[in-house]
């Protein structure tokens, strides 16, 4: 008797899990919607690549008003132009190149403010 109704069981849970697979309708996929970048004018668009100077102040001397920078390679400043010290995106001081220069770093005197370790130079 056990046995029978055990082999029932299994029959009936075997018809169960053969049975159709019902899943839900899919929702169609929303359509790209394509913008232009650029509104249609007549004028022209010209893209050229950034031509400023940035460094980086690496070390300072504070006694000695002097600085030494790091700037990107091969866009070193000319010996006597001043540059402008930026910290957290506010002009703090100014830096006029002396040199001597090597590889990427040089040496510039402090004109006027204050400089620290990681302020931002440029040209502004």
């Amino acid at each position: 008797m056990r046995c029978s109704f055990f082999i029932f069981l299994c029959g009936l849970l075997l018809t169960a899990c053969a049975g159709p697979k019902i899943t839900p309708p899919r929702e169609p996929a929303p359509a790209k919607v394509t913008r232009p970048i650029i509104t249609a004018t007549n004028d022209t668009l010209t893209i050229s690549p950034g031509t400023s100077i940035l460094g980086k102040i690496t070390s300072f001397n504070a006694a000695g008003r002097f600085a030494v920078i790091t700037f990107t390679v091969g866009k070193m400043p000319s010996l006597g132009q001043v540059l402008n010290v930026h910290r957290g995106g506010l002009k703090v001081g100014e830096v006029k190149i002396t040199g001597p220069a090597r590889d990427t770093n040089t040496v510039g005197d402090i004109v006027a403010g204050e400089v620290k370790v990681g302020d931002a130079v440029r040209v502004n």
